[in-house]
């Protein structure tokens, strides 16, 4: 629907932990790959493989890259890592 509604790209954003040495709490990390050890693969009733090849837009990292370094901001790099079924959004703040 967004892309028949004219959007050409999508910048997602969140908090998320890290365990890269040189990594601190409120760094921005580009994140350009992601290995998926959930349990439930592949999604139900989908391709059994699906093509993951474009998944992480190169041009739109660069541009993400240039705005970092121009706004003075060091931008990491890393991937995301898709393990268990541990909701950590989800637990309540005691």
């Amino acid at each position: 629907m967004a892309v028949a509604a004219g959007v050409g790209r999508i910048l997602l954003t969140c908090a998320a932990g890290a365990i890269r040495p040189g990594l601190a709490p409120g760094d921005l990390v580009l994140v350009s790959d992601h290995l998926n050890l959930m349990a439930w693969s592949p999604p139900p009733g989908g391709e059994p493989f699906l093509d993951l090849t474009q998944v992480y837009d190169l041009a739109g990292s660069r541009i993400l890259a240039a705005a970092a370094a121009e706004a003075g901001q060091t931008l990491g790099h890393g991937g995301w890592l898709l393990a268990g079924l541990v909701r950590w959004a989800a637990l309540p703040a005691d």
